[in-house]
């Protein structure tokens, strides 16, 4: 069981510990990597270390008078809430962080959550730089608006669900194990289905009127190479990890875990639906429109279940639409697509990916 002191050296950790509840003092050490995959996730977060006022807004000030209504309004809506969700997850990474019991792996997941509050104050700032004043009634709108409320709910009663049982009761039981699952499934449908559905949203936005938030757009670059290069594959390689290794002690609880992602899933497609249709509600755009959202939400979708070992649902095939937004998000590539005039090129370090090495990685940043 983790240490409740700030740090413990009554007893040492066993030498071969377990991710979640296992015996950990916090004394943060790797010297000895048990998991180096979680090595090598770690370590690409490290290569792209950048911060909010490294990007230029200048051109957006000027841009975002040439966007139509329809388009400012799905901007508005679409930011707000991604700002929302980044805090949100910013939260739920530090609480999964407390119950980790490797250093590599508690390490991992507090670089997430400080990567995510970089990624809701660089809207932050963005919104501050291009709209001044009018940045607040844009932050604003989470407190009035029920749809965007209601976009994240699952994942808070989840996260409140596991505070309840594993830090404030401290319980490492089968229901707080399974409080621990669902909160690491709920993450990862959140990055990896609504995250690259309104990253999409917004390059769109872009592409159809004339590079008109290239400023943001140069933003979401930069976070969509965290949450679908570190993020998403950080959480279907723990879950793997927690389903075949039976010493970690769940997975005998992938059953019920697997019926619970059945249902979880359609709620999170059938929210996102509903999301996109109150985005279209002052009509379309080139680029997007209500069956271009759905295909793209769905796709998505498909592809986390099969990277955490389950059948697809939907069976939407890879489009131009997807190969399309793969290339656009690529700082390593050196397309120009959705009419970026500049290189994303104020990323810190060398953007080296070596996840390849290991099998859980393969494939998983581009496909």
């Amino acid at each position: 069981m983790n240490c409740s002191k700030i740090i413990c050296v009554e007893k040492q950790p066993k030498e071969h510990n377990q991710l979640f509840f296992g015996e950990y003092g916090n004394y943060v050490r790797i010297d000895k990597i048990q998991f180096p995959q979680i090595k090598a996730l770690y370590e690409a977060s490290e290569s792209n270390t950048w911060f909010p006022n490294e990007i230029d807004y200048s051109a957006d000030i000027v841009g975002w008078e040439n966007l139509p209504p329809r388009a400012q309004r799905m901007f508005r809506l679409n930011i707000g809430y991604q700002t929302l969700m980044d805090s949100g997850v910013t939260n739920i990474f530090s609480e999964i962080s407390k119950v980790a019991s490797v250093s590599e792996l508690q390490y991992l997941y507090k670089r997430i959550s400080i990567e995510e509050s970089i990624h809701s104050l660089t809207y932050s700032n963005g919104l501050s730089v291009v709209f001044g004043s009018q940045a607040e009634e844009i932050l604003n709108a989470v407190y009035t608006d029920k749809v965007i409320q209601n976009r994240m709910k699952e994942e808070i009663d989840g996260a409140d669900n596991f505070i309840d049982l594993c830090i404030t009761q401290g319980r490492t039981d089968d229901e707080a194990k399974k409080s621990l699952l669902m909160l690491l499934g709920a993450a990862l449908f959140l990055e990896g289905i609504k995250f690259p559905f309104s990253f999409y949203v917004t390059w769109a936005i872009n592409k159809a009127y004339g590079n008109g938030i290239q400023g943001f757009s140069r933003a979401l670059k930069l976070i969509a190479w965290d949450e679908m290069t570190v993020h998403t594959v950080a959480g279907s390689t723990v879950l793997n990890m927690l389903r075949r290794d039976e010493s970690q002690g769940f997975s005998h609880l992938f059953e019920w875990f697997d019926a619970e992602m059945d249902k979880f899933v359609e709620t999170t497609v059938n929210a996102e639906l509903k999301w996109s249709l109150y985005l279209l509600e002052e009509g379309s755009i080139p680029g997007y429109n209500e069956e271009i959202g759905e295909h793209f939400i769905k796709y998505w979708a498909d592809k986390r279940l099969k990277e955490i070992k389950k059948q697809p649902v939907y069976n939407e095939k890879k489009s131009d639409i997807i190969d399309g937004y793969n290339k656009y998000r690529d700082l390593n590539g050196t397309t120009t697509a959705l009419q970026e005039a500049d290189a994303t090129s104020y990323q810190k370090g060398k953007l080296t990916n070596d996840l390849d090495k290991f099998d859980n990685f393969k494939g998983f940043e581009n496909a």
